[in-house]
């Protein structure tokens, strides 16, 4: 009997919870990585005693963030990572941005020196029986992943999950990285992913064993339908940050397009971020202000927002599984979307959605077009949405995937 049966008596049956949980992150931004960690933690909470969400200073720096782990104790760490001086530069140009970031760049090998001792610290005072490691992407962040390894040196069980797609790594930092690789598919037991598409990338990629991977898709609060009557007036909209990746100032471009020609048409925008000027200044040259509505950092209920819309557009250039997607399912939008990352893996063109290729404003401005004119239409791909969304992607189904998982990563032995 190892240390960990000994000490918490779980096996085989789950009869006494468990200790602690830790939850590791690098964050700079609220978006579906963090509301994936924060569905995971909620589950965490029927089997563990106490979680503790730990990572970056910013990332606890939000309302949003507050609300979904108030269950959990926050644990700021400052870590020293690319990613977070890349953060910290980001108001200043590319060019002077350069400099700092190569140099970091070159400085990784120091800063998995920094970082193992300052991770050491936190798991010496932490004392967690299972940690949960989660990355944005991969590679993404190192200091997420050096968590996982050295958990398992203390003897901890690991959960490791990406939910974006992977990106090949440069050239010039093969050789370290499959070394890191090799040490973090070696010290996790799990490896959750949200898509069929990350999957696939991880073992073509970084050569993941593939009976470690878990896919669990993203599930969302099922809530009753509740939409107005059809009216003249046709409402197009948007649910993300505002962020070049998200296709935002796209969505803009094809507006535009149409504007003139269907004066019903209008269009919402809520989110924060960094292009938010840009686009705003878009709108302003169009002479569209009184059409179009920033509507900001949107703190309600995204079920009643989004059933004002007639029309949800997702045009981003790459993805994991947005949580923006489900919800607009949820709400019986017409869906107009790119077929990036795992986005065609829940809605197909023609049946549930409309897909356009990223970074085409022609097409994009045709398939709004198409659904502007074609009332049937819009309301067909709205109703099937809604079928695929309470088949396959409520938060239950979810829960329960990595509830699964958990109980696995804890009775192993």
């Amino acid at each position: 009997m190892d240390i960990f049966q000994k000490e918490f008596w779980i096996y085989p049956a789950m009869s006494k919870k468990v200790h602690r949980l830790i939850i590791f992150t690098e964050s700079y931004v609220f978006g579906g990585d963090q509301q994936y960690i924060g569905d995971f933690a909620k589950v965490g909470l029927e089997l563990f005693d106490e979680i503790y969400y730990v990572g970056n200073p910013e990332a606890f720096k939000n309302e949003k963030t507050e609300k979904l782990f108030s269950e959990t104790k926050f644990y700021p760490v400052s870590f020293v990572s690319r990613s977070r001086l890349r953060w910290k530069l980001r108001k200043f140009s590319k060019i002077l941005r350069a400099g700092p970031l190569l140099l970091a760049s070159l400085c990784l090998p120091v800063f998995f020196i920094v970082n193992f001792f300052i991770l050491r610290a936190v798991l010496k005072k932490t004392k967690p029986d299972v940690i949960y490691a989660a990355n944005g992407g991969y590679p993404a962040s190192f200091v997420v992943s050096q968590m996982a390894w050295l958990g398992k040196i203390r003897g901890c069980r690991c959960v490791y999950s990406i939910v974006n797609t992977p990106t090949p790594r440069p050239r010039w930092k093969q050789g370290f990285g499959r070394w890191i690789d090799q040490k973090i598919w070696g010290s996790v037991e799990f490896i959750i992913v949200n898509g069929k598409v990350i999957r696939e990338k991880l073992l073509n990629l970084y050569q993941a064993p593939d009976s470690k991977i878990k896919v669990i898709t993203n599930g969302v609060e099922n809530k009753k339908l509740d939409r107005p009557a059809c009216s003249d007036l046709i409402t197009i909209g948007s649910f993300s940050r505002l962020s070049p990746e998200k296709g935002i100032g796209d969505l803009i471009s094809a507006f535009i397009n149409l504007a003139d020609k269907y004066p019903n048409l209008k269009l919402k925008i809520p989110g924060v971020g960094e292009e938010l000027e840009n686009l705003q200044g878009m709108v302003k040259s169009a002479g569209l202000s009184d059409r179009v509505e920033f509507l900001g950092f949107y703190a309600g209920d995204s079920h009643v927002f989004l059933q004002t819309l007639d029309i949800f557009a997702l045009p981003s250039l790459y993805e994991g599984l947005p949580y923006a997607l489900l919800e607009a399912m949820r709400a019986g939008c017409a869906i107009v979307a790119t077929p990036v990352g795992a986005v065609k893996e829940v809605v197909s063109h023609g049946d549930s959605a409309l897909f356009v290729q990223p970074e085409n404003i022609p097409e994009l401005t045709e398939a709004l077009e198409l659904l502007i004119q074609n009332t049937e239409l819009r309301e067909n791909l709205g109703k099937r949405a809604r079928v695929l969304f309470e088949q396959e992607h409520t938060k239950e189904r979810m829960a329960a995937c990595i509830k699964e998982v958990l109980i696995a990563t804890i009775g192993k032995s």
